[in-house]
């Protein structure tokens, strides 16, 4: 599922993202593959697991991740990337930090 939300914000920002990369100093195909990663993935995030729903629910379990993970038929890593991002001014969620590690123990991800 979140690929295909992915790949639908990605195609709706096409134009957008090509309208940056072309005013820009960079190489042209490096700059648009990165420029388009991060918030696409964040689109992507928000159309299944929508701001104000994931924080409702949140707030009613008092953050029980599996109960999220179930209604929203997501990961556990991808509901605890989505709480990490609950930081809006007027309406913020409970402040986490979202690490991942590989088995040598690198660090692959973080989000605050």
């Amino acid at each position: 599922m979140f690929q295909l939300a992915y790949i639908v914000a990605r195609l709706e920002a096409e134009a957008e993202i090509q309208s940056v990369v072309g005013d820009a100093r960079f190489d042209r195909d490096t700059g648009l593959s990165r420029l388009g990663v991060e918030p696409t993935d964040y689109v992507a995030a928000a159309i299944l697991m929508p701001y104000n729903e994931i924080l409702e629910l949140a707030e009613l379990t008092r953050y029980d991740i599996d109960r999220i993970v179930s209604a929203f038929c997501a990961t556990y890593e991808q509901v605890g990337h989505r709480l990490a991002t609950l930081n809006a001014d007027k309406r913020a969620g409970v402040p986490f930090f979202f690490l991942r590690m590989d088995r040598a123990g690198n660090v692959v991800a973080r989000r605050k």
